[in-house]
């Protein structure tokens, strides 16, 4: 698989009602309604009653009436991934993919959970200069907890993600030029998790994104029209 493969996510094709998690134009009521939706027997119709690990470790979803914890995910993924494409010029970012494609998701657990490249020759995280191409490692972190941090023992699991990406960016002999961008709906992630990566994880958190999207129109309306293109 390449690193620079753009696609659109299969979420789009499997929602529910896409009107009803964007007719409130904002990153709280996405997710509060997306959370309605995995409560639904409709969600669990169409992945299943199987909990993916990462979903199950996170949080306790039963407790919460959730039925299709892969349809929650898988939400915030396909948001993320519009977010993404929509502003990547402010990331310094291009050809997003994620792990769950229009054609299915992808038959081995890579370790994060999609990517991109860096479109320009610019200095990032930890003054790391990256050129135009470099890749970049995405994992994603979909809370209704819009003020949690993230940390090293609370079942997210991001040193799985910053191990797996980082030995692979190695292996690639990209470890030096190489991105990691934690995007999550909550607050971010705590000093002692931060500390753990060395300076080299850019962290996208609720309130940078709500700053892009809430009563954004135009955005909203690009989400909209993924869901008309099946």
């Amino acid at each position: 698989m390449t690193m620079k493969k753009a696609n659109q996510h299969r979420f789009r094709r499997y929602c529910i009602d896409g009107r009803q998690l964007v007719e409130g134009k904002t990153l709280r009521t996405f997710v509060k309604s997306l959370a309605r939706q995995s409560k639904s027997k409709r969600s669990q119709e169409i992945y299943g009653d199987r909990v993916r690990e990462k979903y199950s470790l996170e949080d306790d979803y039963a407790k919460r009436g959730f039925r299709s914890p892969i349809y929650f995910g898988e939400g915030g993924e396909f948001l993320r991934h519009c977010y993404f494409e929509f502003f990547g010029h402010k990331y310094n970012l291009v050809e997003v993919w994620s792990l769950n494609s229009d054609h299915g998701p992808i038959s081995e657990d890579l370790g994060w959970d999609g990517g991109a490249v860096s479109a320009t020759k610019r200095t990032h995280a930890d003054s790391v200069v990256v050129k135009s191409g470099s890749p970049i490692y995405i994992q994603d972190k979909v809370t209704e907890y819009h003020e949690r941090l993230h940390s090293l023992n609370d079942g997210s699991r991001l040193m799985n993600f910053f191990g797996s990406a980082s030995l692979h960016a190695i292996a690639s002999g990209r470890g030096d030029d190489s991105r990691f961008i934690v995007w999550t709906t909550g607050k971010g992630i705590d000093n002692a998790l931060y500390k753990r990566t060395h300076g080299r994880v850019e962290v996208v958190g609720a309130e940078a994104i709500s700053d892009d999207i809430d009563g954004n129109s135009v955005f909203w309306t690009y989400v909209s029209s993924k869901f008309t293109t099946r």
